[in-house]
């Protein structure tokens, strides 16, 4: 990946002048000396961009006030998602109960929509990107056992990139059809794009998804797990955890996030480190329409380092609600035309 989002590293003030590169000065406007845009090195650009787009590609502030009394915009309070791993505690039995058919499923035909929003922000700055869209889909006849494949398309998208330098925005439409492959773990295995989208656009509704990927335990009845993820940055293991407490028939996970196992290919070795400050978030699933996620909410800061200076100090809340009254039939595509190489492999 050339760049998909480059966060504005901005110095600030007289000391911040003597910080920016060779060559680089402040820009005087008006008798007012604005700050220096220091571009970081390639290698960071490439994994601060990433960075943003994980941010950016969050999912539906609207309506989550109803759950746990968080108001909509709000994020995880690190209390609400505290939970004890030993089973046998109050809520052990309770938790085993709720786990027992997590899972997801569905029928060719069936359809849903979902409210997706996002607000990321660098804590240094007052800019923010912010994104919100509805994602629809259709399932289509199942090709094999325990995946499916969804045609899907985003519609009403909102997005506003102002933490982001112009040139590294994300260009072109965004509502146009794609295939998402999951399976029967909530794990996204593939997406298929018309061959015209580019790397940016991929790689923004990849992590768009991968955001919100809670992966159910290959044990049923498990009420904890660990599973090795991926998103836009690199690989880490989450953890997971039922919580009792949600009105049946629906059932509270929750996802943690500690640190990052390895950065993917393009950035690794590059002298980059990335800390995971925070990362708690919380799904709702139906156990009586296992098709996916009922709902999603989370906080997650993430601190990008070069040599030991902060390059980047992201924050972002996200969430997710389903809506099938703003369903949309997605366009139809020839499916056997898509592109279903790994957009992160598109470098």
């Amino acid at each position: 990946m050339k760049s998909v989002h480059v966060i504005r590293v901005r110095n600030r003030g007289k000391a911040a002048v003597g910080k920016a590169p060779a060559g680089k000065s402040a820009t005087v406007r008006s008798a007012v000396i604005k700050p220096a845009v220091v571009r970081p090195s390639p290698a960071v650009q490439v994994l601060v961009s990433v960075a943003l787009v994980a941010a950016a590609s969050v999912i539906g502030l609207v309506g989550m006030g109803t759950l746990s009394g968080v108001q909509p915009g709000a994020g995880v309070p690190t209390s609400e998602l505290a939970s004890s791993s030993d089973p046998s505690s109050t809520y052990g039995s309770a938790r085993a109960s709720a786990a027992a058919e997590l899972h997801c499923r569905f029928i060719a035909g069936d359809t849903a929509a979902f409210t997706l929003t996002s607000i990321v922000k660098d804590t240094r700055f007052q800019d923010r990107d912010f994104f919100r869209a509805i994602l629809s889909w259709r399932v289509l006849p199942q090709i094999v056992p325990d995946r499916w494949r969804l045609l899907a398309q985003l519609s009403g998208v909102s997005h506003d990139q102002s933490l982001t330098l112009t040139s590294e925005r994300v260009q072109g439409s965004l509502e146009e059809p794609f295939v998402v492959e999951i399976d029967r773990r909530c794990r996204v295995r593939a997406l298929g794009f018309v061959r015209a989208w580019d790397v940016g656009r991929r790689q923004f509704v990849r992590t768009l998804l991968a955001t919100h990927e809670f992966a159910m335990p290959d044990k049923t009845g498990a009420a904890h797990w660990r599973s090795e993820q991926a998103d836009g940055i690199g690989t880490f293991v989450a953890r997971y955890d039922v919580r009792a407490g949600a009105p049946a028939p629906l059932v509270f996970v929750d996802r943690r996030k500690r640190r990052y196992r390895g950065l993917r290919t393009h950035v690794n070795a590059s002298g980059i480190t990335v800390e995971v400050v925070e990362s708690a978030a919380r799904a709702t699933f139906d156990r009586e329409r296992p098709h996916w996620l009922h709902s999603s909410r989370g906080r997650e800061h993430v601190r990008v380092r070069l040599q030991g200076a902060v390059e980047a100090d992201l924050v972002q809340h996200f969430s997710l609600m389903r809506d099938d009254a703003l369903y949309m039939e997605p366009s139809p595509v020839d499916v056997g035309a898509l592109d279903f190489r790994d957009a992160f492999a598109l470098i």
